[in-house]
């Protein structure tokens, strides 16, 4: 999974000039001033939502407190009982199963929706896909999971893929009640190349940073994609040495981790590529629904919005990933391992994205009038599978 490392487009050497410390955070850039870090992102969602800034500060402070509500709500509700959640405006909607779970939604301030299908249907469901690629492949599938608001797994599928693999999954989908739709795009791991701000692998290919954290022992460590680790020894950043490998999850998960050099200080902040960066406050996961932000060396500090949770995706070559969690914003390659973010809280590190052909590149959904779909692998079983704390500020 090397690739070339290309020339730097002049664009991009810009958003780097404009650094000013020599520190590594979730992309790279300056410590956070709070009020700027906080401007940055209302101001990149705003750009995003065709809203003025006052209203994507309510709508990041809406969505923050929704997302918290989801995650208490998902903890105390079983499995056998509910069917996910999503936000629809400034409300929390969770699909439930029994009166009881209904009650228990409503009493927490959210509007509970009566689905057939409980968590525990669907994920039986899932885990039998993933079962199946694993032993017998995918083929042309791209990706499945569980969406909560059509209370059914959706399997979406290479078009024009027509190989017996695929056909095979289809059926085996269709006969479980999966729905299979059709996508002109191919998802791809985006461990490669155009560049802005990355670290190095082997001097050969090039990625983006994630989060910042701490292992048991206080030392500074870089959470990135498993993918860009994969079989890597040698990490620099800025033409000096980031630090050395310390784990790879790939594929089943993906996630890396670089223990860090001393030469450079991990900070709690995300860079957006204007000059700022936002800060990171936390870990908790946002709702199906909720903004997201992510930032990247390839495509900078876009945003969009979660649509999906726990998906598997088939990366091709048998590199099968599940658990990973879909959203909207533009990503490329090259943005892998990057970080992504709802308001203050880190969700997780860049892994791949529906790619489609145009002129020669491979480029993001957006850019051909297509919609946008990508990956990434949540930080917090991250950190609670590798013992590690998360820097936040």
């Amino acid at each position: 999974m090397t690739h070339p490392r290309p020339a730097r487009p002049r664009v991009l050497t810009l958003a780097v000039a404009a650094l000013t410390a020599c520190a590594v955070v979730g992309g790279v850039g300056p410590a956070p001033a709070s009020a700027e870090a906080r401007s940055g992102m209302e101001q990149a969602l705003a750009r995003s939502e065709g809203t003025t800034v006052a209203q994507a500060r309510q709508q990041i402070a809406t969505e923050n407190a929704l997302s918290a509500k989801a995650a208490r709500l998902d903890a105390s509700l079983a499995d056998s009982e509910h069917a996910g959640s999503w936000i629809a405006g400034d409300e929390l909607v969770v699909a439930v199963t029994t009166d009881e779970a209904a009650a228990e939604v409503r009493a927490a301030g959210a509007r509970p929706e009566t689905v057939r299908r409980s968590q525990a249907d669907l994920d039986a469901v899932q885990a039998r896909l993933d079962r199946l690629a694993r032993t017998g492949g995918a083929g042309g599938v791209l990706s499945w999971g569980a969406d909560p608001r059509s209370n059914a797994v959706t399997v979406e599928v290479a078009a024009g893929a027509d190989d017996a693999a695929t056909e095979a999954f289809v059926a085996e989908a269709e006969e479980l009640g999966a729905e299979v739709v059709r996508s002109g795009a191919e998802i791809r791991p985006l461990a490669s190349v155009l560049g802005g701000q990355e670290y190095v692998i082997d001097n050969a290919y090039v990625c983006s940073t994630g989060f910042g954290a701490r292992d048991s022992a206080g030392r500074p460590v870089v959470v990135t994609a498993g993918h860009c680790t994969e079989g890597a020894s040698r990490f620099t950043f800025r033409g000096t040495t980031l630090g050395t490998h310390r784990s790879t999850r790939f594929p089943g998960d993906d996630w890396g981790t670089i223990a860090a050099a001393s030469t450079h200080t991990l900070v709690a902040a995300v860079d957006t590529y204007d000059g700022s960066s936002v800060r990171v406050a936390g870990s908790t996961a946002a709702a199906v629904g909720a903004n997201l932000c992510k930032s990247g060396r390839t495509t900078d500090w876009t945003c969009g919005r979660v649509t999906g949770l726990n998906r598997t995706v088939n990366y091709g070559g048998g590199d099968i990933v599940s658990g990973l969690t879909e959203h909207t914003a533009c990503v490329e390659q090259g943005d892998s391992g990057g970080a992504n973010v709802s308001g203050t809280q880190a969700q997780g590190v860049s892994s791949g994205g529906a790619l489609y052909s145009s002129g020669g590149s491979l480029v993001c959904g957006e850019k051909v009038g297509q919609r946008n779909a990508a990956y990434f692998q949540p930080l917090n079983e991250v950190l609670q599978r590798e013992g590690l704390r998360l820097l936040t500020s």
